[in-house]
């Protein structure tokens, strides 16, 4: 009895497997190779005309004897010295007579009778020079060392060392492909149950490879008369299609068509979602049209190279309609409440002003504060206007060419009345030239936001700087502040709708939590970009990139 080499799987493992015929195949494999490592251990006794011989193999580590082949458990761990006594030399090893070696004579094994006599070792190793473990025979007699006997030992250990690593390699390949069978079931699986997604798969050239029921559904087709012959692309409206495919040309420099048009975008081997319009058949042929989202995520071999792609889609009209009711009331309330404010903001502004007479200190207090809360108010009803315009791609941007200094100079001088409430100070630091082509009063609308955020969060006494600088052909525009920074948790949410981050103390700064949703939004649709560095306990700054205006 001996152990085998192979890495074996646990019961509950081959349990999930057992209806695999592969395992079946590989198990057979393993013990065909273990029975031929104990066939070249008995060669090694047979040639070298020793009582003994044995294999034994080192850890993962290489700092044990993890197997030994070629002995029962009981004579091989007698003889376990001798390997490691054969390691620490790392050479071939002969003694004509165990008991006269100073390291060897004390072992049982040698003292014992029949005990070992003659011993030849020879470490075993990996292509790298890695250890392995060793080769060792034992004889009960004496006998003198020969070069015969070393080439022998040397030949037999070579192919040995092939043996091995070439078990370990099957081993290897056995796992990863019962990894790959087990991954492929769990897919299976997962397209069965997947009935509210449609879940397609193609080759690199398109053409649909899978389709999962809830893809049929969704679709109203049938996967046999898909598969192997048609592409995603049959799926989706074609007047779509070319629209981005122009648009993908315009962005990567090369005509996009066909089948690129889905995966261009996840070219460098991340996914890619979008919402499409996708067609359904009826049972007389005529398509109807539905919006939902597609992402596409390619499948990347071993070679790190693209063997095809995944396609996921999600129906979303449902999703759409309830966001169209949301907005319409959005817009509805909003509307409907601008008109009131601003009468209202008129008159408590007239009262405040004395139009009406001398009030007592006590009411002018309660309209000084009625007339703040209005102003609040309003600006959360401009800012939803606002934000909804943008979401609907209906915001239009009036471009002329201008200095951002001025940008600067008007954001700077409507907010300093504002930082005075805060007792806090809005400085412009360095400025350069920058001309660019842009909305005027979109970017002092951002500026006049990012710098309101910053005062919110600046201690009482402290300033609040905007700069200008150049970047290649961009200009950069700063709005920097000394306050708490931004809490590490709220960084991936800070310019989402609606978030707020508290200040170090627990406070809360007020402010609609839209004003960084909508500067990001500006920003983009001005196709710059915009960022922030925070330190805690030493400030934040933002920063809005802008392409020059060329000439």
């Amino acid at each position: 009895m001996y152990p085998t080499l192979g890495m074996h799987l646990d019961s509950a493992a081959v349990g999930s497997m057992a209806n695999l015929s592969t395992l079946g195949r590989y198990e057979a494999l393993d013990r065909a190779a273990g029975q031929a490592l104990y066939e070249l251990v008995q060669l090694a006794i047979d040639v070298c005309d020793v009582d003994q011989a044995l294999v034994g193999l080192l850890d993962a580590d290489g700092q044990r004897m993890r197997t030994m082949v070629g002995m029962s458990g009981e004579e091989a761990a007698l003889h376990a010295p001798f390997g490691m006594f054969t390691l620490l030399q790392n050479h071939l090893v002969m003694e004509a007579d165990a008991r006269a070696s100073e390291a060897l004579a004390d072992l049982p094994a040698t003292r014992g009778e029949p005990g070992v006599r003659f011993f030849a070792g020879l470490p075993l190793r990996f292509r790298d020079g890695g250890r392995m473990g060793v080769l060792c025979v034992f004889s009960s007699a004496p006998r003198a060392p020969s070069e015969r006997l070393g080439r022998m030992l040397n030949g037999l250990a070579r192919q040995m060392e092939a043996h091995i690593q070439l078990q370990k390699r099957l081993d290897e390949v056995r796992d990863k492909h019962l990894e790959h069978l087990d991954a492929l079931q769990t897919l299976k699986g997962l397209l069965r149950a997947a009935t509210t997604f449609a879940i397609m798969g193609s080759d690199r050239d398109g053409v649909l490879t899978s389709m999962s029921r809830g893809a049929e559904r969704m679709l109203n087709v049938r996967a046999e008369d898909l598969l192997g012959r048609a592409t995603p692309l049959e799926l989706l409206d074609p007047a779509e299609i070319d629209a981005r495919g122009r648009e993908l040309s315009r962005e990567l420099g090369r005509p996009i068509t066909g089948f690129d048009v889905l995966v261009a975008p996840c070219s460098d081997g991340a996914p890619s979602e979008r919402e499409w319009t996708l067609r359904r058949h009826d049972v007389t042929g005529v398509a109807s049209t539905f919006a939902a989202t597609l992402a596409v995520a390619p499948v990347i071999g071993e070679q790190s190279e693209i063997k095809g792609y995944v396609l996921i889609a999600q129906n979303v009209e449902g999703r759409r309609a309830i966001e169209r009711m949301k907005d319409d009331f959005i817009a509805i309330v909003s509307h409907e409440l601008r008109t009131p404010l601003t009468s209202i903001l008129g008159a408590l502004g007239l009262a405040a002003g004395g139009v009406a007479g001398p009030m007592s200190d006590a009411v002018a207090e309660l309209v000084q504060i009625a007339h703040t809360n209005s102003e609040r108010l309003l600006r959360l009803v401009n800012d939803i206007l606002d934000l909804r315009k943008l979401e609907a791609g209906a915001l239009e941007l009036h471009r002329t060419r201008f200095d951002l200094r001025e940008v600067v100079t008007r954001a700077t001088n409507e907010m300093r009345p504002f930082a005075q409430r805060y007792d806090v100070h809005v400085e412009v630091g360095a400025m350069i030239e920058a001309r660019v082509e842009a909305d005027f009063d979109r970017l002092v609308q951002i500026v006049v936001n990012l710098v309101s955020n910053a005062v919110k969060f600046s201690p009482r006494g402290e300033a609040v700087v905007v700069s200008l600088a150049r970047r290649g052909d961009t200009a950069r525009l700063t709005v920097a502040d000394l306050g708490p920074g931004v809490p590490e948790s709220f960084r991936p949410h800070i310019f989402e709708k609606f978030a707020q981050a508290s200040a170090a103390d627990g406070g809360h700064r007020g402010g609609t939590g839209l004003g960084l949703s909508i500067v990001k939004s500006l920003v983009d649709l001005h196709r710059g970009e915009i960022g922030f560095e925070s330190v805690g306990g030493l400030g934040t700054s933002f920063h809005v990139d802008l392409r020059l205006a060329e000439g």
